[in-house]
């Protein structure tokens, strides 16, 4: 088969977007998913059990936090060791 004979790319994308759907993939984020996702990183909770508890991908919950400017990253405060 020569370069001329292959099928564009375009034309398999356009399948896999009748399939999927273009756009966003996933369930849209509620006023109330939005409270309760602010509340859990406020509590220090992990990415990973906020997203399991809100049924998302962390990946869908890192990038909600940070639209809505929160930061995921945690903060740990605790006694520095005495140096020798």
């Amino acid at each position: 088969m020569n370069l001329l004979e292959r099928k564009p790319i375009v034309s398999q994308i356009g399948t896999w977007e009748k399939k999927l759907g273009p756009g966003l993939k996933g369930r849209a984020w509620t006023a109330e998913d939005d409270v309760r996702l602010k509340s859990l990183i406020e509590a220090s909770v992990s990415i990973d059990l906020v997203a399991a508890k809100m049924k998302r991908t962390t990946q869908a919950v890192k990038y909600r936090a940070g639209a809505l400017g929160m930061s995921t990253k945690r903060v740990w405060i605790g006694l520095k060791a005495k140096g020798k």
